[in-house]
């Protein structure tokens, strides 16, 4: 499947070595964008097998909110390896960062905040019922934490997928934390002294969200992406 679009305002592809990168313009609009990564995706499926995709994003200003939606969409969805980011713009350098990503090289040299990548574990797979990870860090799961896996994390932990299983933010830590899930569908979690059990009945039950503290207990806010 083709786009209309012109050459100039195409995602493109450039390669090199075991590398594969994704160029996409800058002023694209993210609608479109969207649009157009699947039909990248789907025409060039056979170019992503065995190699590590870098996104290259130009001066493109980023949220987490994006990220979230990116790697839900298209990295997960089309079961593709992310290698790294390059971003022009410091914010999205940091947005990119503050979700355990990795940078390209010359991007975490830029980038005020590089020294904290040694602080998340980024994990490119789901979790099983009991496997249990323990980090004195950040946390990002890229794939599902299946009912009867744990996740126990100093700092923030971030779900890609669907979150069943039982996530502890901010263990030992007197620190605020956050746990931020894809797909919101466990019945408990923990951040930091905090405990909240949950029903399916939850609004935001297998929605996008995001638990913080708040005066004295948990906020659980549905993210609209």
């Amino acid at each position: 499947m083709s786009s209309d679009l012109p050459i100039n305002e195409k995602i493109s592809l450039k390669g090199s070595a075991n590398k594969l990168k994704v160029i996409i313009p800058e002023n694209m609009p993210e609608g479109t964008m969207w649009k157009e990564l699947d039909h990248t995706a789907l025409d060039a499926s056979n170019l992503f097998t065995g190699v590590d995709l870098v996104i290259h994003l130009g001066g493109r200003v980023i949220s987490r909110g994006f990220l979230l939606r990116f790697l839900k969409d298209f990295v997960i969805s089309h079961d593709i390896r992310l290698s790294s980011w390059e971003a022009n713009d410091e914010s999205s350098r940091e947005a990119i960062l503050s979700m355990g990503l990795n940078l390209s090289r010359k991007d975490i040299k830029q980038s005020r905040r590089s020294a904290r990548r040694s602080e998340t574990l980024v994990i490119h797979s789901s979790l099983r019922s009991g496997q249990r990870i323990e980090h004195d860090g950040d946390v990002l799961i890229i794939g599902h934490v299946n009912d009867g896996a744990e996740v126990i994390a100093e700092g923030n932990v971030s779900v890609m997928g669907k979150l069943k299983g039982l996530v502890h933010a901010g263990y030992n830590s007197e620190e605020d934390r956050a746990i931020i899930a894809a797909s919101f569908e466990t019945k408990q979690v923990r951040l930091g002294t905090k405990v909240s059990t949950l029903s399916e009945e939850a609004d935001f039950w297998g929605r996008y969200v995001i638990v913080s503290p708040e005066k004295g207990s948990l906020l659980f806010k549905e993210l609209k992406i």
